[in-house]
């Protein structure tokens, strides 16, 4: 998997990740801070950390993507061996 960060049409920052170690990927929200709204996007876990992205779609937007990209891919759901890192 490739995830790129990009501004006025130029990558500010790339990552790739090997499929088989992608493990949990959903839609969350959590706090914004005190004070702050809601945020939402897509989490995963890779190794041992939790990446996150597609902070600007909305619910309905994430749900249809983490469809689409699991018929594409064979990520692994939840590995008892690597809880969900928070």
């Amino acid at each position: 998997m490739e995830i790129r960060s990009l501004l006025w049409k130029y990558t500010r920052d790339q990552n790739y990740f090997e499929n088989g170690l992608v493990r949990n990927l959903r839609y969350e929200q959590w706090s914004g801070g005190e004070g702050e709204p809601l945020q939402n996007g897509l989490r995963f876990e890779y190794k041992s950390q939790t990446f996150t992205f597609a902070l600007r779609l909305g619910e309905e937007e994430c749900q249809e993507l983490v469809k689409s990209m699991r018929q594409i891919h064979a990520f692994q759901l939840q590995d008892p061996a690597y809880p969900a890192v928070n």
